[in-house]
């Protein structure tokens, strides 16, 4: 199966003036992950929701929150967004797609086609076809064949910033989370924590507040 009939042709992009806000209030309310950047028709970069979170003040910034919102409205995507994107071509098949996927810690190819961007493929997208291409070969093939058998797992009581360092430095977006047993009781993914991020950064301030109160 060639890129062309798996991409998605309606690509949601941004320009490289597109302000570190405006970018994360696109890919939340569109639920994406990855945004082209162009300039014209023509590819800049790319900036995923991981790039955003890296460049988003910490949480243990000093800064109040009027400076981190302004912080964030002022900084462009072009600040954090990766300039030398792997990319393919629509007439390429979905074997050489996830062989550019798999050689990369990236989850999507924007897709060229005469120097301009014409689409983006997904590794969900590629699942899909292979999937479709196993039938009916897949009904046979057994998942204790392909699973990572010794995968990275937190524990309940683990702290969010040691499971987000985790993801961040083994480039995964899924930790199974264990109990005694050990027994899995649940799963955090990266989607989690960005929607837990607000929460913690409020319980940042409010306890350098009482902080500050008791010195």
């Amino acid at each position: 199966m060639k890129i062309q009939e798996m991409m998605h042709r309606d690509v949601i992009t941004a320009s490289p003036e597109m302000s570190l806000a405006q970018a994360q209030r696109l890919m939340q309310d569109r639920r994406i992950r990855h945004l082209p950047v162009v300039s014209g028709l023509t590819l800049a970069g790319l900036v995923t929701d991981r790039d955003l979170r890296n460049a988003s003040p910490s949480q243990a910034t000093t800064l109040t929150p009027g400076e981190m919102h302004a912080q964030m409205q002022t900084t462009p995507i072009e600040t954090c967004m990766t300039r030398d994107v792997v990319t393919i071509s629509p007439e390429d098949d979905m074997v050489e797609g996830a062989t550019r996927l798999l050689a990369g810690p990236f989850g999507c190819l924007p897709v060229i086609d005469g120097g301009q961007l014409v689409g983006i493929v997904t590794d969900i997208d590629l699942l899909r076809g292979f999937l479709a291409a196993a039938v009916p070969a897949g009904e046979h093939m057994l998942v204790k064949d392909y699973m990572r058998t010794a995968p990275y797992t937190m524990m309940p009581n683990d702290l969010v910033s040691i499971a987000y360092e985790r993801m961040h430095k083994a480039h995964i977006r899924h930790l199974p989370v264990i109990a005694g047993g050990p027994k899995l009781v649940g799963i955090l993914t990266d989607r989690d924590i960005r929607q837990a991020a607000p929460r913690l950064r409020r319980i940042w301030r409010h306890t350098n507040w009482c902080t500050c109160l008791r010195r």
